[in-house]
């Protein structure tokens, strides 16, 4: 990526940063939205037990927010490996997109969360799949400089075929 286009990528991704805040921040007052937060709160705060309640009392592990962030999305961008693996158990879909587009492998490659990345491809993430704005996980590594997260994906690409 040129100078001035991994500007541009680094720049539209800031902005959407401050558009889109944080899963755990911003919901609607329903019910189901206040299961939402409680289950992302409790992903945040890695309290398994009141996740494993809440799910066994009807919450959906695939379910979002308002900014289409998902348990395991959240999960992927806490770096959390422990928590991932146990938002895994409950087998949630691995290629959701949030509403720009971006997935959970897409942010553990943002933050060079490499175990995060491994357990996700073992699960069937896809990192071919693209964003909103054209950009797949292996971009943004390469955004971010995150060198270990590029160089997992280029082995997935090798292996898989998939970039």
């Amino acid at each position: 990526m040129d100078r001035n286009r991994k500007y541009l990528f680094v720049l539209a991704t800031m902005l959407l940063g401050l558009l889109i805040a944080p899963a755990s921040i911003v919901f609607s007052q329903s019910h189901h939205d206040d299961t939402t937060q409680r289950l992302m709160e409790a992903i945040t705060s890695g309290h398994h037990d009141t996740i494993t309640s809440l799910i066994v009392n009807g919450a959906d592990i695939n379910q979002s927010n308002a900014h289409g962030f998902t348990p395991l999305m959240e999960a992927a961008r806490s770096g959390n490996p422990d928590m991932v693996a146990f938002i895994l158990s409950f087998n949630p879909k691995v290629n959701a997109q949030n509403k720009a587009g971006g997935t959970a492998l897409m942010l553990a490659a943002k933050y060079g969360y490499t175990q995060t990345m491994a357990q996700l491809l073992a699960k069937g993430a896809d990192p071919s799949i693209m964003n909103n704005f054209g950009n797949r996980a292996i971009d943004f590594a390469r955004a971010y400089d995150q060198t270990e997260a590029y160089n997992l994906l280029r082995t997935a690409e090798s292996e898989f075929g998939k970039l």
